[in-house]
């Protein structure tokens, strides 16, 4: 054989042994099950490089959502809750596992299929809107049916527009919603946002501004034996005082005397709102330096028995 056969013969081996290295290293690094939706079987798609049933909405049927490449049911949207098409996201949260239990919710509304990915658990029930119960509308995109199972569900608190406690039910109604039972109309919430937003045994109330209803209902500014000599008024519960015995008694929100922002009034020694010593929110008795005392439990601050109860 000449040298210049040799040389050939042996450049055609290298050529070949190349390309058959190409194809290991084809087989060895590339770990896609699939490229196209060709790749995969009847009803399946590709996506980042895997065959699965759906890559988002439009490839499922009617009433299903996308969930980690698969098609789930709208029925289990709760329990799903946050599960995006991809494959590596977010496999959802089981809203209806937490304590207590909660709906899927996106923009302050349940979720639907297309809102699914976007949504977290939570509730938006609260006694003063029915009950702290939450119910599952009929249709996505709607509020919370909110209802309650028993009269302690409607003594839990609920905010006001400034964040602050109110008891604004004291009954669940046969209809299971919550309401204030002394009101002049015994289906009604007090509202906490309305003029008047504490339920009372005489109706509803404002306990943190009526001179003749502050702090617990019938408790008056405007005596001396409870307020300053003259008459005095009801600042977020308290009444202005001159004297510690203006803030005593069985069962108040407040205990001490003390001198705030330009006047001196009535506040629980224990507990505090924004870091200021306050009276006891919603009528609740002042356990002294343990602060306010609610259902067996005590609070030192505002923000403490709001995280409590779950409130803003």
């Amino acid at each position: 054989m000449s040298c210049c056969a040799r040389v050939h013969t042996i450049l055609k081996l290298l050529v070949l042994a190349v390309a058959s290295l190409g194809g290991m290293a084809c087989e060895v690094f590339d770990s896609a099950e699939c490229h196209a939706d060709a790749d995969c079987g009847a009803a399946r798609v590709c996506a980042a490089g895997q065959c699965v049933a759906c890559a988002d909405n439009a490839d499922c049927g009617a009433g299903q959502f996308c969930c980690g490449g698969e098609c789930r049911a709208e029925s289990e949207i709760d329990r799903r809750c946050g599960c995006g098409p991809s494959t590596g996201g977010n496999p959802g949260v089981d809203c209806t596992a937490i304590e207590p239990a909660g709906l899927c919710l996106a923009g302050g509304v349940t979720a639907g299929p297309d809102t699914v990915s976007q949504g977290s658990c939570g509730c938006g029930c609260s006694a003063a809107e029915g009950g702290p119960i939450c119910g599952a509308p009929d249709e996505p995109g709607q509020a919370a049916l909110c209802s309650c199972a028993e009269n302690g569900d409607c003594r839990t608190p609920s905010v006001d527009a400034a964040g602050r406690p109110h008891r604004s039910t004291d009954t669940c109604n046969p209809s299971s919603k919550c309401v204030c039972y002394a009101t002049s109309a015994p289906s009604t919430s007090c509202g906490p946002d309305g003029p008047a937003p504490d339920c009372s045994d005489t109706g509803c109330v404002n306990l943190l501004e009526s001179a003749t209803d502050c702090g617990v209902a019938g408790r008056n500014c405007l005596e001396a034996a409870t307020s300053v000599d003259g008459g005095g008024s009801c600042v977020e519960g308290g009444c202005t005082c001159d004297h510690e015995d203006d803030c005593a008694g069985a069962n108040l929100n407040v205990d001490t005397c003390v001198f705030i922002g330009g006047s001196a009034r009535c506040v629980c020694s224990g507990y505090t709102r924004a870091g200021t010593q306050a009276p006891c929110p919603m009528a609740i008795a002042c356990a002294g330096a343990a602060g306010c005392s609610l259902d067996g439990a005590s609070y030192t601050s505002e923000e403490a028995l709001r995280a409590a109860f779950g409130l803003p």
